[in-house]
């Protein structure tokens, strides 16, 4: 396998993954693995360095999802923290809030 054959396919499955992700739908997890296996064995047949890999994905990421990797999970760390419930009313036991009410 040449290398820009074996870069077209690592690009081809990371936008399909970030495409799954996009789209709402959570990719299975073997995906996941197999693409990691893929691109470290990239690594390992001497294809491209772990700072080219890191290089890529950046790249993919940004052409699907129109931001860096660290934009996105800011985006999300600030959804996640509107969607936080205040559970405190649950500390104590249920007999002891069931007396209260």
């Amino acid at each position: 396998m040449n290398q820009e054959r074996y870069l077209e396919e690592v690009r081809r499955q990371l936008s399909s993954y970030y495409q799954q992700l996009k789209a709402g739908h959570k990719p299975v997890a073997e995906q996941r693995s197999r693409i990691e296996g893929f691109m470290q064995a990239g690594i390992y047949m001497g294809i491209y360095s772990a700072p080219q890999r890191d290089a890529l994905i950046a790249e993919v990421h940004e052409q699907i999802f129109g931001m860096s990797l660290r934009e996105r999970q800011k985006v999300h760390q600030h959804q996640w923290q509107g969607d936080i419930r205040d559970y405190s009313e649950y500390d104590s036991p249920t007999i002891n809030r069931r007396s209260s009410r």
